[in-house]
Formats: C-alpha cells, structure tokens, sequence
C-alpha cells in the first residue's frame, strides 16, 4: 500500500501552481490560491458531503446541490454550530466554495466555470476518500499543496530561512513580521491581489499547516508561537467568528471555560472516531481488562472542567466499563477523577500517540498532547520538546509527578 503522503504528493506533482503565471482558470482569481474556509476540517467535510450526494447529482453538481443536501444541513448546525444556511447564504457560500476551489485546483474534482453557479464532477474519487477519513489527512494534503504552490512561485525559501531562525531559538516577533512583509510585497507584485488584508489575513494558515507538519513554531496573535503548531490551532474552532463575544481582555483559553466551542455532536464524533481506531480496546491495556470490548471513550480532563478539550482525540482514551466507572471514577461518581489513573491514562495515551507517529498515520498531535499535560500539570513542560527526538523526556516527567501533591 502506498504511503498516504505518496498518494497526495502523486496528485499534485506534475500540476503547475506558480503564482507568478496566468491564472488559467486555476484559481477564482490570480493570487488567491487560499483562504479561510481551506482548513482540515471544513475541507474534509465538504470532501464528505460530495461523496454522500445522491447518484443523479453525482456526476454533475454545484455548490447550491451540496447546501441543498441534508447531510450538510444537518452536520453545518450539530458539527459546526453554524446558524441554519438560510440565514447565512454569504457565509455558506465562501464554506461550500472556498474548499472546491481548492479540490478543484489540486484536480480531485472536474471544474466547469463557463457558467454560473460552476459545474463540479469528481475526477478522483480514491484520494478524495482519503480525506474524509480524517482532518489530519486533510491537513497532510493541504499541506503538500501550500509547498508545492510555495515553491512553484519561488517563495518557500523565504519559509525556510524563518524556520531556521525559530530551530536557532530566534522567537522574536520581527522574525515573523519580517517574513510576512515579504510574502505581502510579494503577493502585491505577482498576483491580482493588491489589498494588504488579505494576503496578512490567510498568511497565518498557510505557515502553520507547515510548521505543524514539521513540529515546529508557527504564527499565532501576530507573531511566532509561544509553543509548536498544534492540530487544533488549524481547526474551524480556532476561527475567530466563535470568538465574536469574547472581551479583549481575557484569553480565549479563559473565554472558552465560559462558552462552549464545541457541539455534542463534535464530542460524540470525537469519541467514536478513538475508539474506531484502537477497534474497541482498552488503551490501558492491564490485567483482564484486555479481553473487555472498550465501549467508553473516556476524558482524561474531565469535560466539565477542561470543555476546551472536550474534543482533542489526546485528550480521549479508550476504557472498558469497570476502567471508567470505578477506576477513573471510584464508585461510578463521574464528578470525581481518580488523579493516580489519570496519570496512568495520560502515559497510556503517550504510547498511542508515539505509535501513531511511528507509522505516521496522523491520528494524534503531540502538541495538543503536551498543552493537555501542561494544563493538568501547570506547565511542567515547560521546555520545547522534540517529540521525534526524546519521547522519553515526557514519559519520565509524567511519571516524575507526585500526585500527594
């Protein structure tokens, strides 16, 4: 079986994304080869909803076939918490078209735009089933899309040489600045696109995608992150229309204790999805419990406590019953988490996550992973790791924690 990043890298190898270039119908507009609505989860999800289309709508749709659909109806108001998509018809329409644009460019789909509203027809259908599998897989496409258009138009050096900076320990905000000045003047001179907002608006996604695919720092709140790129950095939740109401002086962190980003639907999509990929067994794998089919797919921190992990796959491990109730909640009070099996569930989870690494699947983030650890355990992490270099570190401070205390 050919390795997922062969697939997608096969895809898109003899395409030609030179910004430089006439559009040629590549793009809706010459310079505006991303944007908002092109994120992990969006994207694998419209992926979704033009597979489930009916056959007589199959082989020839558009984007009003997919709104019109019940599928996305129903997933744009449980998954998203997005309003019904009547109400917002010009926000539907960049959530629908942004990501054809996209799927149409890298020719997973056929794109007829003669006429309005454009014409779709899948082209690919094995690799566009690879993306509904997983958001990860989405950003692991996304991502070899953004360097090939990068170096195509003779800009990823420029992403190198920033990189360089952050692996050298440079951190400093002009460090950033520096490279989106760059990627502005650029954009202005080659492209149509001559406003500065929006080249600055979409910059931030196009270097966390790599950064995240490399481990490393990214941008984040106008400058290089505080920590290496996460997965659920480049996720719809992450948006800032879910931040609408927040006040500007609070964090977001602080903000999502008080407003829930996350629907049930995510949670319960969350769950099933961890515990469809250890095939109903227990992540903690002692004792008789092996033998036990895993139907619980249990919090590390708790949901009640900790929403704004509520649907990090780090932060859900599979159990079987008895795990669930009576050791990670003695005597099946589920507003008590027994702190000693938390921290066995969290070493538990690290085991998962180096496996998934290992046969680079892309199931788990170990970044997402270590903001989880730092929260329980108020930055014990408080030094940049290299998961590829020393899983071991994390293992020993974890164990190193002295739950007396």
């Amino acid at each position: 079986m050919d390795n997922l990043e062969t697939i997608f890298l096969d895809q898109i190898k003899n395409l030609d994304f030179d910004l430089r270039k006439e559009n040629n119908d590549r793009w809706s507009k010459k310079g505006r080869w991303f944007d908002q609505k092109v994120v992990p989860s969006i994207v694998a999800f419209i992926s979704e909803c033009i597979l489930k289309l009916d056959d007589d709508k199959i082989n020839s749709f558009s984007g009003k076939d997919i709104e019109n659909s019940n599928f996305f109806q129903y997933e744009l108001e449980n998954f998203f918490g997005k309003p019904p998509a009547e109400k917002t018809p010009r926000e539907v329409d960049k959530f629908i078209g942004q990501p054809l644009r996209v799927l149409s460019a890298t020719k997973l789909l056929n794109a007829d735009h003669s006429s309005i509203p454009y014409v779709y027809s899948i082209k690919e259908k094995k690799v566009l089933e690879k993306l509904t599998e997983s958001p990860r897989n989405t950003h692991l496409f996304l991502t070899i899309y953004i360097e090939k258009v990068l170096k195509d138009s003779g800009f990823y050096n420029e992403i190198e040489i920033f990189f360089d900076e952050v692996i050298k320990g440079n951190l400093e905000h002009s460090v950033y600045k520096n490279l989106l000045n760059k990627y502005k003047e650029f954009i202005k001179s080659e492209t149509d696109i001559q406003k500065e907002l929006e080249p600055a608006r979409i910059f931030p996604k196009v270097l966390n995608h790599i950064a995240l695919k490399r481990n490393l720092y990214g941008s984040q709140r106008g400058g290089v992150s505080k920590y290496p790129i996460s997965m659920n950095l480049l996720m719809y939740s992450a948006d800032n229309p879910q931040d609408s109401g927040k006040d500007k002086r609070i964090s977001r962190a602080e903000y999502r204790l008080e407003v829930p980003v996350t629907s049930k639907t995510q949670i319960t999509k969350a769950k099933d999805d961890v515990k469809k990929y250890h095939n109903y067994t227990t992540e903690v794998a002692e004792g008789n419990e092996i033998n036990v089919r895993a139907t619980q797919g249990a919090h590390i921190l708790s949901e009640k406590d900790y929403p704004e992990f509520s649907m990090y796959r780090e932060n859900i491990i599979t159990l079987t019953p008895n795990q669930h109730f009576l050791e990670s909640h003695p005597n099946n009070n589920t507003r008590v988490t027994d702190a000693n099996f938390q921290k066995k569930c969290l070493l538990y989870k690290l085991k998962s996550i180096k496996k998934s690494y290992e046969i680079i699947d892309y199931f788990y983030d170990i970044n997402s992973f270590i903001m989880i650890v730092n929260t329980l355990y108020e930055n014990i992490l408080t030094e940049p790791i290299k998961f590829n270099e020393d899983i071991s570190t994390i293992e020993k401070i974890i164990e190193s924690i002295d739950i007396a205390k």
